[in-house]
């Protein structure tokens, strides 16, 4: 597995703490310095610094940051599991159209684990263009038509897909469906796996973490690591702990996890929407 994180500075603030020869500028209206560095290298603590200096004085330095696995085929020919990280969202949610949830058995903190009431309600204009998209709350997720025929053929339980109730004209999006799980949760091995607000070291926001901890904060940092027996019966679930916070239309949502198979079968199909990352079974 290659691992690096990537770290977007405009270019202007870079050219004043960064050497010209670390990275590369993306020009454009507010030209960007993009910089990819393995976790280990000394400049991925340095920038962190200077970030903190800068949030410090009401101006972060980092305007976004990703963090980067690349596997080679033997890896994903071997992989027990794979975590599903999103990457096409819709921009609205629920909530705006009319989609009710029962909060009463959610925790009162967090808000971890509404139960939808109704059917999903978008509006045409919230579409989704590929075979995987979530709403601003990531727990709403859609799905095309060739994922609901690949995991029926394979006779994946553990989850059902119901019909979207459009607002609008939109005949043409009938064969979208919103994934709902209905099995078991995967438990995630809270010694392995590393949560929190970012990669370089800052303080985990106290809103970011559930005192219950059924959220263990904002972003996911590390591999996913999940406790084998509580994976069975399903090729596609969701793990018993999200990522994420309250905020306006977002909520905390879990992880989703495929088994190996399904993984490679979506990989093989092209289904779109996703990345694929090596989830680990112990």
């Amino acid at each position: 597995m290659r691992q690096e994180i990537e770290i977007r500075i405009p270019e202007s603030s870079a050219r004043a703490v960064l050497p010209a020869s670390l990275g590369t500028t993306i020009p454009g209206a507010v030209p960007v310095r993009v910089v990819r560095l393995h976790p280990d290298d000394p400049w991925v603590g340095r920038i962190a610094e200077l970030d903190q200096q800068r949030v410090s004085g009401g101006h972060a330095l980092i305007t976004f940051w990703a963090i980067r696995r690349t596997y080679t085929r033997s890896e994903i020919e071997q992989a027990d599991s794979f975590l599903l990280r999103f990457r096409s969202w819709i921009n609205c949610a629920g909530e705006q159209f009319g989609t009710t949830y029962d909060t009463e058995e959610a925790c009162p903190l967090c808000h971890f684990g509404r139960r939808l009431t109704s059917a999903l309600r978008l509006s045409c204009k919230c579409r989704p263009r590929i075979d995987i998209s979530v709403t601003l709350a990531a727990d709403e997720i859609l799905v095309s038509d060739r994922m609901v025929n690949l995991i029926g053929n394979r006779h994946a339980g553990g989850v059902e897909f119901r019909p979207v109730d459009w607002v609008g004209n939109c005949p043409s999006l009938d064969p979208w469906r919103q994934l709902i799980f209905t099995g078991a949760p995967v438990r995630v091995d809270r010694k392995r796996t590393r949560f929190g607000e970012s990669p370089f070291g800052a303080a985990a926001r106290a809103d970011s973490i559930c005192p219950f901890g059924h959220v263990l904060g904002l972003n996911l940092l590390s591999e996913l690591c999940c406790e084998k027996v509580s994976f069975g019966g399903s090729e596609i679930a969701r793990t018993d702990v999200a990522v994420g916070s309250r905020s306006g239309l977002l909520v905390p949502a879990p992880l989703v996890v495929v088994s190996g198979p399904l993984g490679r079968s979506m990989l093989h199909l092209g289904i779109r929407g996703v990345d694929f990352e090596v989830a680990h079974l112990a």
